[in-house]
């Protein structure tokens, strides 16, 4: 079969390898991550200070998250802690916007800062989310890295 007789004409073979390889990439099955906590009861978002459900367009949003370790750590950088927060449109199921917080050693606090949307005829979420983000730290070794509580909060732009 020297005259490539037994290949499929026009590249055809080629088209069904890719075919399969899609196939089988869409017959994975995909499983929602739950974190399994290493000790209970877990950390908490315990304050948040400032935040107004209402804000005008495009204003600066700050405030404060305070965080509580029933394991008796301070729930700060130097422990492995960290805030990050999202401003999420829920219909479209879409982030708009992030940040990571600053941690205020006055207040025992992260402060946080980011503009409100431009667009007030929608409904909008902010996400507050404390989690363990630093390998080898004192949160990682009590509570597992990557743990991570979250609190919802609804924002609406005027």
């Amino acid at each position: 079969m020297k005259d490539g007789s037994h290949f499929l004409p026009g590249g055809s073979m080629m088209k069904i390898v890719i075919a399969v390889i899609i196939l089988a990439l869409y017959s994975i099955q995909t499983v929602a991550y739950e974190y399994p906590w290493k000790a209970l009861p877990p950390f908490e978002i315990s304050f948040v200070d400032g935040y107004q459900e209402i804000y005008g367009v495009e204003e600066r949003i700050i405030f404060y998250v305070e965080g509580r370790s029933p394991a008796g750590i301070e729930t700060e950088p130097r422990n492995g802690f960290n805030v990050q927060v999202h401003i999420n449109d829920p219909v479209a199921q879409k982030s708009l916007s992030g940040v990571n917080g600053t941690y205020d050693k006055n207040r025992r606090a992260w402060r946080v800062e980011l503009s409100a949307p431009n667009d007030y005829t929608k409904f909008y979420q902010m996400e507050i989310g404390l989690y363990c983000g630093a390998d080898k730290s004192p949160c990682a070794e009590i509570y597992g890295i990557a743990a991570q509580t979250s609190k919802i909060f609804k924002l609406q732009v005027r």
